[in-house]
């Protein structure tokens, strides 16, 4: 049965803190050569990777790839690093109009109470290297951190993860203080039930 209704919390920006020598996080620049290669690697190793043209998850033509990389009042994305320059994945938050899109955003809302006059992101992130808990916990919440600056006021962010399961996904949620909302029908024919985590974004102006 659905959960009928639960109480966000606070997204825990301050966790993995300590250990931040060990990653960084980086706006790839379309006008890089060496971040676009990086791009097209993440589009070409996951599914996670959200073609701005048609909002599929086709692999994108140069142009479409460059757009996914600059951010906009609907999207953004921020590339996870080593400290040399690997690229170990990446977060991506985006929001926009499609049928699906809004009929979870609706349902989301029924269920947590978040009122309408508050912003919803979505975000997805892919570790393109095994990598543990504790490093995507780390690389993800300095993600979270730095786009929580683009904001004045609260907003609140939502991840789909594998209803009924344990996974990386659902772990690193939990410990970044994301809470569950149930599973959600995410795709707008209601064939897929995903795990809706939910977190509060406090606006960081550091």
């Amino acid at each position: 049965m659905p959960k009928e209704t639960v109480q966000p919390s606070r997204v825990d920006l301050a966790r993995g803190k300590e250990k931040e020598s060990q990653i960084r996080i980086r706006i790839l620049s379309p006008e890089n050569p060496r971040d676009l290669e990086i791009a097209r690697f993440y589009d070409e190793k996951t599914l996670d990777a959200l073609n701005p043209e048609d909002e599929s998850h086709d692999l994108m033509t140069e142009e479409a790839l460059k757009r996914w990389l600059v951010d906009t009042d609907k999207q953004c994305l921020r590339s996870i690093e080593g400290e040399d320059g690997t690229p170990l994945g990446f977060a991506y938050y985006y929001r926009n109009r499609s049928r699906s899109f809004l009929a979870r955003i609706a349902e989301i809302r029924r269920r947590t109470k978040i009122p309408k006059n508050q912003s919803i992101w979505e975000m997805n992130f892919c570790m393109v290297v095994d990598a543990v808990d504790e490093v995507v916990q780390q690389g993800v919440g300095r993600t979270l951190k730095d786009f929580s600056k683009k904001f004045k006021r609260e907003t609140a962010v939502v991840m789909f993860a594998e209803a009924d399961e344990r996974t990386q996904d659902n772990i690193v949620l939990e410990s970044l203080g994301f809470r569950s909302a149930g599973p959600i029908n995410y795709d707008i024919d209601g064939q897929v039930d995903s795990d809706a985590y939910v977190g509060l974004l406090a606006p960081n102006k550091q």
